[in-house]
């Protein structure tokens, strides 16, 4: 699967690409970014789905992708590395929330050091998923 650099290295590449040409070979790129060509198109029709491009298979291995003003908003504003950035930074600040109580709150530090556990346990699903989902 792919992490979140290498999707907004590929949207890059199809903003680049469908700038000069909307039509391309999908067994090209994902040999330029080292991928199964099978895996390439399930991406490309998340990010259809997600309604960042028109996507559609011509055949003979080509595909076309026409962009929406959502990719090129969605690329500005981060990519899917910002998304992720973002999670990372909210759970963060509710750790940082949590050792604050602690201190304030010294008679219910087990309490919060099983709940700070627990967030950090989250944390670490919420990224595994996030490289699922987004």
């Amino acid at each position: 699967m792919f992490d979140s650099k290498q999707k907004d290295l590929m949207i890059e590449w199809l903003i680049n690409q469908i700038g000069i040409n909307y039509r391309f070979s999908s067994k090209d790129m994902a040999k330029e970014f080292g991928v199964q060509d099978a895996m390439l198109r399930l991406f490309l029709k998340q990010l259809a789905k997600k309604e960042l491009i028109e996507y559609h298979e011509c055949g003979s291995g080509y595909v076309s992708c026409y962009p929406t003003m959502e990719l090129y908003d969605f690329h500005r504003m981060g990519g899917f590395t910002g998304i992720e950035d973002e999670l990372l930074k909210n759970i963060e600040k509710l750790d940082l929330d949590l050792k604050h109580l602690k201190s304030e709150f010294p008679q219910k530090v087990e309490t919060l050091a099983n709940a700070s556990a627990f967030l950090s346990v989250i944390g670490n699903a919420a990224l595994k998923l996030v490289g699922h989902f987004v």
